[in-house]
């Protein structure tokens, strides 16, 4: 072999060393990384709970201010039946007057039903917001579980690759 063959060999062999040597560095470097975005999505997992906790307190705040406007509105109602069906009966001079009082019922039932339509709205309104939640709660931890197991996968490779063997490449050889 001439002396330009052997420099050449020499040369390709330092290379590809030198290159491994600097990959593996890289390797490590993305393997610490990807650590640290893996712990960052277990810190973000671990605060969901409570986060989720929060969004559904919210939404029964809303119920409970809704259901005591809602009580609110059905206690003057019921003020206002009584004050009417008592003027009813002053104009008419007697004691008791079947209008007054068949009007008393009427607006009594009028005003039980309405109270009972919006309860259940509310009602139904409440189980939304809490469907919602859920649904968003389930999808963000999905999601990060996810992004977990794709991020510990290139990691693993990452670590491999440090190694100075991986899936790609043969032993020796950057």
């Amino acid at each position: 072999m001439d002396p330009f063959t052997i420099a050449m060999l020499g040369l390709s062999a330092y290379s590809a060393f030198s290159g491994q040597k600097a990959e593996k560095k890289q390797a490590g470097i993305e393997s610490r990384y990807l650590g640290k975005q893996i712990k960052g999505i277990d810190t973000a997992l671990g605060k969901l709970g409570g986060v989720k906790e929060s969004q559904e307190q919210v939404a029964k705040t809303q119920y409970d201010i809704g259901q005591e406007r809602l009580n609110v509105g059905s206690s003057q109602a019921q003020q206002n039946i009584r004050s009417q069906y008592g003027q009813a009966v002053q104009q008419s001079g007697m004691a008791t007057t079947a209008g007054a009082e068949e009007y008393q019922q009427r607006a009594t039932k009028q005003a039980e039903n309405q109270f009972s339509f919006q309860s259940d709205d509310l009602m139904s309104n409440l189980g939304q917001s809490l469907a919602g939640v859920e649904e968003w709660y389930t999808g963000e931890q999905d999601r990060l579980k996810s992004e977990k197991m794709s991020l510990e996968f290139q990691k693993k490779q990452a670590n491999e690759k440090k190694k100075g063997f991986y899936f790609g490449s043969k032993p020796g050889w950057g």
